[in-house]
């Protein structure tokens, strides 16, 4: 038509533009038709109205915003319904600001809000949760002269049921009918909804009648509102009564009806009555759906009828329905409240699986399970997946898991849920009333909580790393942590990376640049110290093995436990204060303190080629952060000194679990394990930092570790063995050493304990002071020797050593067991947390 001369009208285009816009099954196909005509044809502003309206529905906003441009450029002016349909679209999309903007700008050109603007502004408000605005843009619209219509009073009277406040949503509904505004079957909806929302069912019954003398019929919405009100509030009789007048105004009970009546009888704990109602939707051709089976299966689970429950869900997916995240969720609950954990865990294990992701109730659910069955290691696993998930745990989920981590005596792991509760807006205090008065009865427990808010307070120690600070740690992070061959997870949740052997943190030292080292070293002679059982003493004495569970390393790698952010923040931390306070190390000044028992060359007139001690394996308790309790071997000659043996260092590691343990000190560096270039690991299957699977109890059992410093006389280089089978972790390069590089002139055997200024120091060994003679009560090292420095031999020490502390000479003490050769020269060492100066 417009190709043979003949331009449309206005109304014409208008009408044609309308249709294709209403029935083009795509935005592009309508947006290309008008854009291909609009230059042809005679537009007017209402032109532009229709296209800015299919604009906004088919939620376009730029290009509404674009064509109310374009429509000023054609000469025209925007009118209310150009406004009211860009705001309408702004709320929709959720552009709210945009909606106010466009709404104040209109009185700008001149235009007046109408009803209508006001209406659609009003629930957009509502719709984005912005109530507070929304009740006072229907004031100003009363202000102003605004007659709400009866969809503006619907809109409000909703809002208001929603927050619980029908009695204002009625005084609206009274209002409206003052001002001659006729309800519809939404109004009456919105009222008999906010009324049974209340659990007032009654009265919205009245509302029922009203409606029917207002000549209003009841839809089957008003029915299943009214159904649910009365199951609500246990009165089933009323809502089978109702079911059956609805039948009677030729409505049909729907699934929705049936699953509400379902419902009441499973929260009545009457199973037979929901069944009969099952049987009856079956016999309306109406199934079950999942819906149906949850509810069902939640009752019978919280009955405690598992059995039943788990039948209901294989019968479910018998016929095709797939069980979705809250079926799970309802049986994994009944599982977890009759501690069945195992059935719980093969549960979640099955909908992760099936591509399900378990939300925060499960989550919550499983990790009070665990708790309350002691499951601290299973339960903190959960934990750690919520947040990387992003999953909020509740305030039961943390005062539980804090309550079972002061019991196993990890009071370092609640403290940091107490901090975790704090940063995440929880206000932790209820909580720990609770289990304060939980625990009066129990004093050690008791005293571990008090630990714990003691020490978050201590925690104030670690500052808040500048924007700089983070960078550099990201820049470390990229250096320490090399790319992996095979990555391997502990039980305690650490992560250790199998990396090349070439690849490993040692290599970065400078002196090691072009080092010949290879994956098979040994050392090139080692003698092993005869091994003497006694059988009387040895039974309750044993040595754990210490590795990743026989899932080690591949050949040509090594373990190296993958450092985080975090470790870095402890480590800068510590590092800042364990240097500042190294020195002095005086019984009146906080810093490093020992107890221990020396040898010394001219002692026993030989130079010194290594040492070795079967130690016992503590937990040391109450080791804060910026502490640390640590049984070792200490090998030294001038500035150079090296050390082995067990450590109890929560700022090092995270946690406060005795682990294995290496600290290297040059006159050019010094760190713990391999935070710093120097060890060279070859053991594939014994990391350094390894947590011991278990540990000594106190006058029941000990648990040792055999730790063996020696140096090879081929090369100087200086090895690091564990265990009575000799199992070798690797060796510190004689190069790295200045005075270290020939022999050491000083060996030590004890303990040391590391704490800050102004505070309490941790205890030593296993925290008794030392008032036996019987070394199964203490932390002690055991059948303690020397190696001379061509590795000959083993020379005992009896008469050519002596002990040391600086902490006072109760917290050691040494005897020669003549008779007894298992326990050799044995040296005690230990004592409880003092405060220096004191």
């Amino acid at each position: 038509m417009v190709d043979k001369g003949f331009v449309p009208g206005s109304n014409c285009f208008n009408n044609l533009l309308t249709f294709v816009v209403g029935s083009s099954s795509s935005f592009n196909q309508w947006w290309c038709f008008f854009n291909e005509n609009k230059s042809k044809v005679v537009l007017d502003v209402y032109s532009f109205g229709i296209v800015i309206k299919g604009c906004c529905e088919a939620g376009e906003i730029e290009k509404s915003f674009d064509l109310l441009i374009e429509l000023r450029e054609f000469g025209f002016s925007p009118n209310v319904v150009i406004y009211t349909t860009l705001i309408d679209g702004c709320c929709k999309k959720g552009e709210i600001e945009k909606a106010k903007d466009l709404f104040f700008e209109m009185g700008k050109f001149g235009l007046v809000a109408n009803e209508w603007t006001y209406t659609v502004l009003i629930h957009g408000l509502f719709k984005n949760g912005i109530k507070k605005q929304g009740f006072e843009m229907y004031e100003k619209m009363q202000e102003d002269g605004v007659f709400p219509n009866l969809y503006t009073y619907n809109c409000v009277m909703n809002q208001l049921c929603k927050d619980g406040r029908t009695k204002d949503a009625f005084k609206v509904f009274d209002e409206m009918r003052e001002r001659g505004v006729s309800s519809n079957i939404v109004t009456y909806n919105t009222l008999i909804g906010g009324l049974c929302r209340e659990m007032k069912a009654n009265e919205a019954n009245k509302v029922l009648d009203q409606m029917k003398s207002d000549g209003i019929n009841p839809n089957l919405i008003t029915y299943n509102t009214l159904i649910d009100g009365f199951c609500g509030v246990g009165k089933l009789g009323k809502a089978l009564s109702l079911c059956r007048d609805l039948k009677s105004r030729g409505l049909s009970p729907s699934l929705v009806t049936y699953n509400i009546l379902v419902s009441g009888f499973c929260k009545k704990g009457d199973t037979s009555g929901a069944g009969k109602v099952v049987k009856e939707m079956e016999e309306r051709g109406i199934k079950p759906s999942k819906v149906t089976y949850t509810i069902l299966i939640d009752t019978f689970a919280r009955m405690d009828n598992m059995e039943k429950a788990i039948q209901l869900r294989l019968s479910m997916e018998e016929l095709g329905l797939v069980p979705d995240v809250h079926t799970y969720s309802v049986l994994i609950h009944g599982f977890c409240i009759k501690g069945r954990m195992n059935e719980a865990s093969r549960l979640f294990k099955s909908m992760v699986e099936k591509k399900f992701e378990p939300n925060e109730v499960i989550y919550n659910t499983m990790v009070l399970g665990f708790c309350k069955e002691g499951s601290s290691y299973r339960a903190l696993k959960l934990f750690r997946e919520m947040e990387e998930k992003e999953l909020p745990p509740n305030v039961a989920s943390y005062r539980y898991m804090i309550e079972v981590l002061c019991k196993e005596r990890k009071s370092k792991e609640a403290e940091g849920l107490v901090e975790k509760m704090i940063d995440s807006g929880i206000d932790p205090s209820e909580s720990i009333l609770n289990l304060i008065s939980r625990a009066k009865n129990d004093s050690h427990l008791f005293v571990l909580v008090a630990l714990v808010l003691t020490s978050c307070v201590a925690n104030a120690a670690f500052k808040e790393l500048s924007e700089e600070e983070d960078l550099e740690l990201e820049r470390q992070l990229k250096v320490m942590n090399k790319s992996p061959v095979k990555t391997i997870e502990t039980e305690d949740g650490h992560i250790y990376d199998c990396i090349d052997f070439y690849k490993q943190p040692a290599f970065d030292h400078a002196l090691l640049k072009n080092h010949d080292f290879h994956p098979d070293m040994k050392p090139s002679k080692m003698n092993r110290p005869q091994k003497v059982e006694n059988e009387e003493e040895s039974r309750d004495n044993k040595t754990k093995s210490v590795t990743l569970k026989g899932i080690g390393c591949p050949r040509g790698t090594v373990p190296i436990r993958r450092t985080t952010k975090e470790d870095l923040i402890r480590l800068k931390t510590f590092n800042e204060m364990f240097d500042s306070n190294i020195h002095p190390q005086t019984n009146s000044e906080p810093g490093l303190h020992y107890a221990g028992g020396r040898v010394r060359p001219e002692w026993i007139k030989k130079h010194i080629g290594g040492a070795d001690g079967h130690f016992a394996l503590y937990q040391t308790p109450y080791v804060n952060q910026l502490q640390f309790s640590s049984g070792l071997i200490k090998v030294s000659n001038g500035s150079d000194f090296i050390k082995a043996g067990w450590t109890v260092n929560p700022t090092l590691y995270g946690d406060n679990r005795c682990r294995f343990f290496a600290y290297l000190h040059t006159r050019e560096q010094h760190c713990f394990n391999t935070n710093c270039p120097g060890f060279v690991i070859v053991n594939t299957d014994i990391p350094l930092d390894y947590a011991f699977p278990e540990v000594s109890l106190t006058g029941v059992h000990m648990v040792e570790a055999r730790f063996y410093i020696f140096r090879d006389p081929l090369n100087g280089n200086w090895w690091l063995n564990i265990g009575d089978k000799e199992k070798t972790i690797g060796f510190w390069p004689s190069r790295i050493f200045t005075d270290l590089a020939y022999n050491a002139d000083d060996v030590f055997w004890g303990g040391e304990i590391f704490t800050i200024p102004n505070s309490k120091s941790s205890p030593m060994g296993n925290g008794l002071k030392i008032v036996h003679d019987d070394p199964k009560l203490y932390a002690y090292a055991r059948d303690v020797s020397v190696v001379d420095a061509d590795s000959q031999k083993i020379i005992g020490v009896a008469g050519a050593n002596e002990v040391i502390s600086d902490i006072g000479w109760d917290y050691v003490r040494q005897n020669y067991f003549y008779v007894n050769k298992y326990w050799g020269r044995t040296i005690m060492f230990g004592g409880p947390a003092r405060i220096f100066g004191k």
